[in-house]
């Protein structure tokens, strides 16, 4: 994955290199995908205010809670504006409660929120008739990987509390809205459901049953 942000022609552009602390993972970022990175742009904006930011190679050192995997996941998601690519990429033994609280560090959380009054359902045209409650009325997304990012930014929003749960309708749609990503494998991956269950374990379950 890291090839993904190795710069090449480090001549065109301002590069910047960082290194994991106590580890041999490093990152070259450019200035378009550190502008990206709120925390880290400001580290490299303010350097001399800081002691020992920096080894004798001129990489910026980056310590925990800021994690090699993590770091190059939530990159990779913010890049290519995919929030499904969190899920996805992050593997089922790593929790991905710890990954949100590093996207939040790194305040890097640009994410819409779906709202729920627009009845989104995480379902292509293609695949609607796998599931779809006849008493709920959903707005269907346009492909499959719009069906996964919505699906994605719901669990995120889910997760940051976005939603009132002590509201009756709002806890009914975002119980349908679980249950469609739950009932689809075909569509949601299995990662994806894995963590997905470990955010509604987290912060929501006492309040769906």
């Amino acid at each position: 994955m890291a090839s993904v942000f190795e710069t090449i022609h480090s001549n065109k552009e301002p590069t910047y290199r960082f290194r994991f602390d106590n580890s041999d993972k490093h990152v070259h970022l450019t200035q378009q995908q550190l502008d990206r990175i709120p925390y880290l742009s400001a580290l490299v904006t303010n350097k001399n205010d800081f002691l020992l930011i920096q080894n004798h190679n001129n990489e910026y050192i980056l310590k925990p809670p800021i994690n090699y995997t993590s770091f190059m996941i939530i990159l990779h998601s913010v890049t290519f504006e995919q929030p499904y690519i969190l899920f996805n990429e992050l593997p089922e033994d790593e929790n991905i409660l710890e990954t949100f609280q590093l996207l939040h560090y790194l305040d890097m959380n640009s994410f819409p929120t779906p709202r729920l009054r627009d009845k989104y359902s995480f379902l292509s045209s293609h695949f609607a008739s796998y599931f779809e409650p006849s008493h709920v009325k959903y707005h269907q997304v346009k492909n499959i990987s719009e069906a996964r990012d919505t699906a994605a930014e719901f669990i995120i929003a889910l997760n940051d509390k976005k939603y009132d749960l002590h509201d009756f309708n709002k806890v009914e749609r975002v119980f349908s809205l679980l249950m469609i990503i739950f009932s689809n494998a075909n569509i949601f991956s299995s990662r994806f459901r894995h963590h997905t269950l470990t955010v509604v374990n987290e912060c929501c379950l006492s309040s769906l049953f």
